[in-house]
């Protein structure tokens, strides 16, 4: 079975550093201002990237995919620019 990805557009309204996984990477959870909540996969490269300051109360389009069990993961991240439709981008 394949994953398929689906796009959020949201506000970040926090971010958690959870354990880092068994290889020693970085995870988080985060939560959007709509009560969605996401963590990231273990051992995603891309994480080593994301800068929680940055993003908490920003809008941003989030790319994730539902597992099995019904969790969200997030795949990816990025801020959307402030000339965007602003409702578009509701939280």
């Amino acid at each position: 079975m394949t994953k398929q990805t689906e796009i959020k557009l949201g506000v970040i309204k926090w971010f958690q550093h959870l354990a880092n996984s068994r290889n020693g990477n970085p995870r988080f959870k985060v939560a959007f201002t709509d009560g969605m909540i996401m963590r990231t996969a273990p051992d995603a490269g891309w994480v080593y990237g994301i800068v929680p300051d940055q993003l908490v109360g920003r809008p941003v389009a989030a790319s994730y995919h539902m597992t099995p069990s019904g969790n969200a993961v997030l795949d990816g991240v990025a801020t959307c620019q402030p000339w965007q439709d602003a409702s578009v981008i509701v939280g």
